[in-house]
């Protein structure tokens, strides 16, 4: 399949390197040949590829449930045996109820509040990607923008971005090249949470962590244990998915120039462009 001896069908991986240089030619020939694969990678996971198929098991939770924990990261970054992580890990209705939690901190003016930091940080690093000789985009701007932006909204401490990057960085790559590191950093980051949580408990504001140490499910108080999996969540899954889209929304700007003039001269689309 597409020009190699691979068989994407029987043996899909898609951390192999030409499913990562060039994935679209490999995707138009699983969806033709085998829209739905499975994979013995990672202890075994199912491949539904063609859109229809995806939105159905997205909106069919009775057939196809989060409720085991590790199924929703392949290779997992914890395992099935664990408390779930909240709120990913759960079904309707239970996940609406725990995911309504946090929506206040996403309201739209809150998010405003977060603009003159979060522009701040943008310049500066700009500012040091212009000093420089050369830089990597993602390295030198999307990845600590992503994670400057969850400290921020999660009001952890600006000296710790650089461990939490590590910890992150760790528990995804290792889950591939090294599971036992990967575990010692989840670990660790476990750890850094729990002290931390310890020290906000007392603590009456209405950031991320006070608004969910106040928070109540079913008549009762959030647990630690709670508190702690909402926030490993947010940070990985909230890291991960932007530093991403920002890395993808500079390569398509790069590689469309036309595009890119038309925001430059019409600024008032950036919006919907975003």
């Amino acid at each position: 399949m597409s020009g190699d001896t691979q068989n994407w069908c029987q043996d899909f991986d898609h951390h192999e390197t030409p499913f990562v240089e060039d994935p679209w030619p490999i995707l138009d020939e699983i969806r033709e040949e085998c829209p739905v694969l499975h994979s013995d990678k990672y202890g075994g996971f199912w491949l539904l590829s063609r859109h229809a198929d995806v939105e159905s098991a997205a909106r069919t939770p009775s057939d196809f449930t989060s409720t085991v924990p590790g199924v929703t990261t392949i290779p997992p970054v914890q395992g099935r045996g664990v408390a779930p992580m909240l709120p990913i890990d759960l079904d309707p209705p239970e996940h609406t109820k725990y995911r309504a939690l946090i929506s206040p901190v996403f309201r739209q003016r809150r998010i405003d509040g977060l603009r003159p930091t979060l522009e701040a940080k943008a310049d500066k690093l700009i500012d040091n990607i212009v000093l420089g000789d050369s830089a990597d985009l993602v390295a030198d701007f999307a990845v600590p923008l992503s994670f400057h932006a969850l400290g921020t909204l999660m009001s952890l401490p600006t000296e710790d971005q650089q461990l939490l990057h590590n910890w992150v960085d760790r528990m995804f790559e290792g889950s591939i090249r090294d599971p036992e590191d990967a575990a010692a950093a989840q670990k660790e980051y476990s750890d850094y949470l729990d002290n931390f949580i310890k020290r906000r408990t007392s603590a009456d504001t209405d950031d991320f962590f006070g608004l969910l140490l106040a928070s109540e499910v079913e008549g009762r108080r959030m647990t630690h244990d709670e508190v702690r999996s909402f926030a490993r969540l947010l940070l990985i899954a909230g890291h991960e998915t932007t530093a991403k889209a920002m890395g993808m929304s500079l390569w398509f700007l790069a590689q469309y120039p036309a595009k890119r003039q038309e925001l430059f001269a019409r600024p008032g689309l950036l919006p919907t462009a975003v």
